[in-house]
């Protein structure tokens, strides 16, 4: 499965206050809030990347080729609602898949739609992203909603990436990142 966000987060899982006092600088000393800004955001994506999961709330297409033959996973977590399913009928004429025809799981990780109790997935014409989910994924809405453990990864992280600017310290994060992040690794398999 391909996965897109049309829209990025509203906000960051980390305030600009917080990753100024965590690289040393006063809460109040705006100097470095650009490079701040970008390492907030390249925070994110890299803990999103590695554990699977969309930390602020936002809404996510999930798309396929086809309907898979029984179950379908979603890796972008935690999932709040499956919003639509849609796709191209075997006319190439795009449905929307009536919500009684299917039932979702938001709770197992990773999580999962099935056709409801005596139906199937319907035909699609054969052309690339036939399906596409549309979901809301996401902790919360504010950056209080995500777990204390991530954003201590990426306070670490920005503490980190902004030590070692062009250096070659760089290259490798430190381990203590990967171990806090690692309860919340989701793996496709």
């Amino acid at each position: 499965m391909i996965y897109k966000r049309p829209t990025a987060p509203a906000v960051e899982p980390i305030t600009i206050a917080q990753a100024r006092i965590q690289i040393g600088l006063d809460s109040s000393d705006t100097s470095s809030d650009t490079m701040l800004n970008a390492l907030i955001a390249a925070a994110r994506e890299f803990v999103e990347n590695y554990t699977n999961r969309s930390l602020i709330t936002a809404v996510w297409n999930g798309y396929l080729d086809s309907f898979e033959d029984w179950g379908i996973q979603l890796f972008k977590l935690p999932i709040s609602e499956i919003t639509s399913i849609k796709y191209y009928d075997s006319d190439d004429t795009e449905q929307t898949l009536d919500a009684d025809l299917y039932v979702s799981d938001i709770i197992s990780e990773p999580a999962r739609i099935f056709p409801a109790s005596g139906e199937s997935w319907p035909s699609t014409y054969d052309r690339p992203n036939a399906v596409k989910i549309t979901f809301n994924a996401g902790y919360g809405a504010a950056e209080t909603d995500v777990p204390k453990l991530i954003k201590a990864a990426m306070l670490m992280m920005i503490t980190h990436l902004e030590a070692n600017r062009g250096d070659e310290g760089f290259r490798t994060l430190p381990a203590t990142i990967y171990d806090f992040l690692n309860d919340y690794r989701l793996q496709i398999i």
